[in-house]
């Protein structure tokens, strides 16, 4: 029986890991700013689909409830502190949606009212929702009278 020599241990020498290394964190780096915008892009696509979700709740339990139901945010001068969906015949809340985070709406309207028609019984409003921080896409919401929302792409924040 013959025994055999066991061979070199078979690996990595400490400059190709290095090498290596390097690559990776030069590829890190330069996908850090457009992994940054995307997340900062999706952070204000979730929160209008929020904010949409729930006007489409109010106007779908108005025309349900046969009353009215309103949306009104929870700090008065600041819609992304969240808001509520509450029927207006008893004062029951349908739906809360807790403060955004890195999310800023801007918008005239002081609370949305759809009647049991489905229809708004102030005038309509838009709502203008931009990443706090590094000011990607924005997104608007605009209602029309007759109740229905769109959602609009519309350039950059603060231009």
């Amino acid at each position: 029986m013959m025994r055999t020599r066991p061979s070199a241990a078979a690996g990595f020498t400490i400059i190709e890991l290095m090498a290596t290394l390097v690559i990776a964190g030069i590829l890190f780096t330069l996908a850090i700013p457009s992994f940054q915008g995307f997340v900062a892009n999706q952070r204000v696509k979730t929160d209008t689909n929020q904010l949409l979700m729930s006007l489409l709740l109010a106007r779908s339990e108005a025309i349900k409830r046969n009353g009215t139901v309103s949306i009104t945010p929870n700090d008065v001068d600041d819609w992304a502190a969240g808001w509520s969906v509450v029927v207006d015949a008893d004062d029951s809340t349908l739906r809360s949606q807790d403060a955004l985070s890195g999310t800023a709406i801007s918008t005239t309207a002081a609370g949305v009212t759809f009647n049991r028609a489905g229809r708004l019984t102030t005038a309509s409003p838009t709502f203008t929702l931009c990443d706090a921080n590094d000011k990607a896409t924005r997104r608007v919401l605009t209602l029309d009278l007759s109740g229905q929302p769109r959602v609009e792409l519309d350039g950059k924040c603060g231009t």
